[in-house]
């Protein structure tokens, strides 16, 4: 009874990895995708934050003069 338990839920879950095996197949456009636009999105965010320090730096260099 124990063995057949055992080899019924070693069963079910290769049902469960061959299903997501699928899914994940079909997925992978998908996911190249948001891939391809998280790096774009992080390059931009990069270039953004190179502009606020610099501008952050020239606004501090202002107020120093000004004080």
């Amino acid at each position: 009874m124990r063995l057949k338990t055992g080899l019924d839920k070693l069963n079910s879950a290769n049902s469960a990895v061959m299903i997501m095996r699928v899914e994940l197949t079909s997925m992978q456009p998908e996911l190249e995708k948001a891939s391809i636009e998280t790096e774009k999105m992080m390059q931009s965010l990069a270039v953004d934050k190179e502009a606020a320090g610099i501008q952050q730096r020239q606004v501090a260099k202002e107020e120093k003069e000004a004080t």
